[in-house]
């Protein structure tokens, strides 16, 4: 595996849970990998957000919303910086269309990070706590997220021992959070 480089990691890549699950197995032994995404609504496309990721959207056309592609690429590039980062799976790996699935990425070096969660389609529940890890538990952390949810300050004991409620209202739906330690512990 020293010398592997899965730019295609799996020739099965046509549905969103596939994708993260991919994701979830492969970057617990590979940090670099990759595959090609299509689709463009939010959920798909953040289930392709990975380190190698490429775009093929057909942009002959005429129904493309360029406004969402463009939203996209913005997402992936305030995450891009964390996709070589620490990987925490924050739930158990299930490809059940009634499960969660959330990981996160975590570069102790910046003090920042990124939290990916999804609410697959047949998931009753509309809330998860998820228990981030590697966090400095003395730091105060700034979390953000494109989907216009209030930007919080948490402190970091609080997000490794209670962890952080995210509610998403649809299904499928997801949950982008960008963070970054606001005060360093002394």
């Amino acid at each position: 595996m020293r010398r592997s480089v899965p730019l295609l990691r799996s020739d099965y890549f046509h549905d969103p849970e596939s994708q993260q699950g991919h994701t979830y197995g492969l970057s617990l032994w590979l940090p670099y990998h990759g595959s090609g995404l299509g689709a463009t609504g939010p959920y798909f496309f953040r289930s392709c957000i990975f380190p190698a990721s490429r775009v093929g959207w057909d942009t002959r056309k005429a129904d493309m919303d360029y406004a969402l592609l463009r939203r996209m690429i913005a997402e992936f590039k305030r995450v891009e910086p964390y996709l070589l980062s620490d990987y925490y799976p924050l739930t158990p790996y299930d490809l059940d269309k009634k499960s969660w699935m959330a990981c996160q990425l975590d570069d102790p070096e910046r003090g920042g990070g990124a939290i990916q969660v999804f609410r697959r389609a047949e998931c009753a529940g509309g809330s998860i706590t998820i228990r981030l890890r590697g966090l400095d538990p003395e730091s105060t952390y700034s979390l953000e997220s494109p989907d216009g949810r209030p930007t919080q300050s948490v402190p970091g004991d609080v997000l490794l021992r209670e962890g952080l409620r995210i509610t998403i209202d649809g299904r499928p739906g997801s949950a982008l959070l960008v963070y970054q330690r606001v005060n360093r512990a002394k």
